[in-house]
C-alpha cells in the first residue's frame, strides 16, 4: 500500500525523468534526413530544402522562419540553376534551433520538437558526404553523415514550356500511322483510352532531356480504317520536386 512518502518519491522521480528528457540533446539520424517530398534518404545538393524528423529538435510549438524579401543567395557554381525558394535567405537561428552542414550554418524554414525544415548551404559540394548536426538551446546532437549530389533537375519553367511548344509545332496532324520500330506499338486491349478503339489505335513515344512526348494514332472511321494522328501529349521528362514548381 502506497504511503505519502512513497507518493512523494514517485513524484520526484517522475519530475527528474521529465527534466532529464527535456535536457537531452536532439535525436535524429541520417535515415531521418530527407530532401523535401522524398520518402527515403538520398543525396542532398546545394540549396535543397531538407526535412529532418526526430525528437527534441526544437520547441513543442513550431516556429516558422521567414525569408528576407530583398536578399537572395548566390547559387553554387556546382548547381547554378535553382528555384526561387532554394535561393531565398532564411534565418540561421530560429527559436534557439541551429543546423550546421559541414560546419556551415543552414537557413531554417521551420523548427519544432519533431521536425525541422532547412535549406542546404550553397557552400557544400555535390559529391562525397558531409555531416549534419542539430542544436537546440545550445546543445548539439550527434552528427549524421549524409551523401551529397548534384540535386534534382531544375530547368526554368520557360525552357520546359519552349521545349513542349517546339514538340507540338513539329507534330504533323492527320498523318497516316507508320510503324517506327520499338518506340511505337498497339494500344493494349481494355486500356479504355477511347471506347471501342482498344486494339486498333497505336501509340508512339519519344523523349528529350526536358520533355517526354506521346503520339496517338486512331482509326479514321469504320469506312476508312486507316490510322491517323489525332492526339499528341507532352510533359516534363523528369519528375520535378514540389519546391521547384515555377508556374
Amino acid at each position: 500500500m502506497w504511503n505519502v512518502r512513497g507518493l512523494w518519491r514517485v513524484s520526484v522521480l517522475a519530475a527528474g525523468m521529465a527534466l532529464a528528457w527535456a535536457e537531452a540533446p536532439p535525436e535524429y539520424s541520417a535515415r531521418t534526413i530527407l530532401a523535401d517530398g522524398a520518402k527515403e534518404a538520398a543525396a542532398l545538393a546545394p540549396g535543397t530544402i531538407v526535412s529532418v524528423y526526430g525528437y527534441r529538435l526544437g520547441p513543442a510549438a513550431g516556429c516558422t522562419g521567414m525569408a528576407e524579401p530583398r536578399r537572395r543567395e548566390t547559387a553554387s557554381p556546382l548547381r547554378p540553376r535553382q528555384t526561387p525558394v532554394e535561393l531565398a535567405v532564411f534565418p540561421k537561428r530560429l527559436c534557439e534551433v541551429e543546423v550546421r552542414v559541414g560546419g556551415i550554418a543552414a537557413g531554417l524554414l521551420y523548427a519544432q520538437a519533431m521536425q525541422i525544415n532547412f535549406q542546404m548551404p550553397q557552400g557544400v559540394g555535390v559529391s562525397g558526404t558531409t555531416e549534419v548536426r542539430i542544436a537546440y538551446k545550445g546543445q548539439f546532437g550527434q552528427g549524421a553523415t549524409v551523401p551529397l549530389g548534384s540535386g534534382p533537375h531544375t530547368d526554368s519553367a520557360e525552357r520546359v514550356v519552349e521545349a513542349m511548344w517546339a514538340g507540338l509545332k513539329a507534330v504533323k496532324w492527320e498523318t497516316p500511322y507508320r510503324r517506327l520500330g520499338g518506340a511505337c506499338g498497339p494500344i493494349p486491349v481494355n486500356s479504355n483510352l477511347r471506347a471501342g478503339l482498344d486494339g486498333y489505335a497505336y501509340h508512339c513515344s519519344h523523349s528529350t532531356a526536358e520533355v517526354f512526348g506521346e503520339s496517338f494514332y486512331y482509326p479514321a472511321g469504320e469506312s476508312d480504317p486507316a490510322a491517323l494522328l489525332r492526339r499528341a501529349d507532352f510533359w516534363m521528362a523528369e519528375v520535378y520536386p514540389a519546391m521547384s514548381a515555377e508556374v
